[in-house]
């Protein structure tokens, strides 16, 4: 069996604060890559320097102008040539965010699968925040634990039809992604728009569940509004340029789950309860809430029991609550601002 070949691209605009510990995961794997890659996007904090101090290895591209977002980063990676050829030549090129460490084999897990399936295309891991340590992050880390646990798995299971190939650790074929034109830029989820991409041409796609990273999520307010902003808006974009695939084809029907749950879905996790109260239907009212409850936590912990992080699974859960009422209104305002007043966003803000 060939051994795949391996390049690992990661765009980065003022990362110093944690490119070395990400450069330092990657490099300790126990699967080697071949070719590391860093597009130090015009930064102005020493980011391009610190890589050069620390990691001769890493190859830094440094273009004249800040590029204006992560899809034209890995781009000009991904497009660069030394002369006449093109600097990554690897089988597969796999992209990791400045800010996201890796598991010890996650490379390894996820090399494998390519190794294994020559007809396998693209392929994402399991995201798990590095930093579940405040209420956002705690919240992202029960959501993550939920989608891990059920939709995803659900997913690989129906034959891969997974409709987002995360873009923090996403591995693919680098002649087939460059045959494409690399990540387009045309919705601000770059790797939503891809995965539909891919999945219409009927290339495979699957989730690699040993493959696991660890992204710094956001912190506060301001980074969580920002990276849910484009998150949502994204979500709008991608229907709007893919309505037909995701109509045509089996993978559009878990969008379309995730869309009735967060619109639908929303709705009724927010007015059933007090409708119930006000008419005095109480039976619906703790069978609606012991219900939801359950339905969130089972998933969770088992899922953070399979992680061995059983005790930080259940510290998450009510920040999932939480967080979901948060969601509900960025989707909400999403929508609206994006299919009724067609205010599109289209400026690329990072989450933290």
């Amino acid at each position: 069996m060939k051994k795949t070949t391996v390049t690992i691209l990661i765009p980065a605009h003022d990362e110093a604060e944690c490119i070395i510990d990400t450069l330092s995961s990657i490099l300790s794997q126990t699967r080697k890559p071949d070719l590391v890659v860093v597009v130090d996007d015009f930064s102005k904090d020493g980011t391009g320097d610190l890589i050069a101090e620390n990691f001769h290895q890493v190859v830094i591209l440094r273009p004249e102008a800040n590029l204006g977002s992560k899809a034209k980063a890995q781009n000009f990676g991904l497009m660069y040539k030394l002369g006449r050829e093109y600097l990554i030549s690897t089988d597969v090129v796999i992209t990791i965010d400045a800010d996201t460490t890796l598991r010890a084999n996650a490379l390894a897990a996820m090399v494998a699968e390519f190794d294994r399936d020559l007809d396998l295309q693209a392929a994402c891991g399991t995201v798990i925040p590095a930093n579940p340590d405040n209420p956002y992050t705690l919240g992202r880390l029960g959501e993550y634990l939920f989608a891990f646990a059920l939709p995803k798995q659900i997913q690989q299971l129906y034959g891969g039809k997974i409709y987002i190939v995360s873009g923090c650790f996403g591995c693919y074929r680098t002649d087939k992604l460059r045959g494409r034109g690399g990540w387009h830029t045309t919705t601000m989820a770059e790797d939503m728009d891809l995965t539909a991409d891919y999945q219409a041409r009927g290339w495979k796609v699957a989730y690699i569940k040993d493959a696991i990273c660890y992204p710094i999520e956001p912190f506060n307010w301001h980074t969580y509004k920002s990276q849910m902003r484009r998150w949502s808006s994204a979500f709008f974009q991608n229907i709007s340029l893919h309505w037909r695939d995701y109509i045509s084809h089996e993978f559009g029907f878990f969008l379309w789950v995730s869309y009735l749950d967060a619109g639908v879905g929303g709705i009724i996790f927010l007015l059933l309860p007090v409708f119930a109260l006000i008419l005095g239907w109480e039976k619906i009212f703790w069978g609606f809430l012991i219900g939801d409850v359950l339905g969130v936590t089972i998933p969770v912990l088992w899922m953070g029991y399979k992680l061995g992080i059983t005790k930080l699974a259940i510290s998450t859960i009510p920040y999932v609550f939480f967080l979901r009422l948060l969601n509900i209104y960025f989707w909400f305002e999403a929508m609206v601002k994006e299919w009724i007043m067609h205010t599109h966003l289209n400026v690329y803000v990072k989450g933290h």
